[in-house]
């Protein structure tokens, strides 16, 4: 009996073992399955972050070139060099310039708001709103940095129009040399941008994209919330 007995304390001694090694051993593999699962994850999300980022740099290159087109266009340094030198024909060139901008370029984009040049103090000259002739944008950074170079300024809530989007300014010389005669702009809807963060390929059911400016605020739509643009 002793014999027998000490058998089974030493098979009960064997499998207690076997057993701790099993679960030591099921609990490092769950682990590293953990691990690697998460690190897939991660790596598939950083995959469609990318994508997004890559498209979204594509739009605005293609937004920059849109209004440097329009900024070396010689209709629009034509017309500016007589505005902003009080020219006599200056009042007929407004009239052409907002012609201009209002029936040859603000239709070939939808989601163009608005057109608009500047003079050298920041005023608005000419435009395809009418209603915004004269305003004063001297301190705004789209025409300061817009003088230097083609500038993408941040999403904002325009006061006046009350409409959400960003604006893209270049600067205007004449066509004789490089004065410089003003600035142009153009502020665009956030369609496009909004179209390519909610595009939901390769984020199953719960995971989203979109964009937060410096100073922490959304500037595109939520997959889950509403109304989270500026906020």
């Amino acid at each position: 009996f002793r014999k027998l007995d000490l058998k089974m304390k030493l098979v009960v001694f064997c499998l207690s073992i076997a057993l701790v090694c099993i679960a030591i051993i099921g609990y490092v593999s769950y682990l590293s399955g953990e691990t690697a699962l998460k690190a897939k994850m991660t790596e598939n999300l950083a995959a469609v972050a990318q994508s997004r980022e890559d498209a979204l740099l594509l739009y605005l290159r293609a937004k920059k070139i849109e209004i440097t087109h329009i900024a070396t266009g010689g209709i629009l340094r034509a017309a500016l060099e007589k505005i902003v030198t009080k020219d006599p024909e200056a009042a007929n060139k407004i009239e052409e310039l907002n012609r201009f901008f209002l029936k040859d370029r603000l239709p070939i984009n939808p989601e163009t708001l608005e057109i608009f040049a500047l003079d050298l103090e920041g005023d608005v000259v000419a435009s395809s709103d009418k209603e915004s002739i004269g305003l004063a944008h001297t301190n705004e950074d789209y025409f300061a940095q817009g003088q230097k170079g083609t500038f993408i300024g941040d999403v904002f809530l325009s006061s006046i129009t009350k409409e959400i989007g960003f604006i893209i300014s270049a600067p205007v010389k004449s066509l004789t040399g490089d004065t410089l005669l003003g600035v142009v702009a153009a502020r665009y809807d956030l369609t496009t941008l909004n179209e390519i963060t909610t595009n939901r390929h390769g984020l199953g059911e719960t995971g989203e994209v979109y964009i937060v400016n410096k100073d922490s605020l959304m500037i595109t739509e939520s997959r889950f919330l509403k109304d989270v643009i500026l906020k």
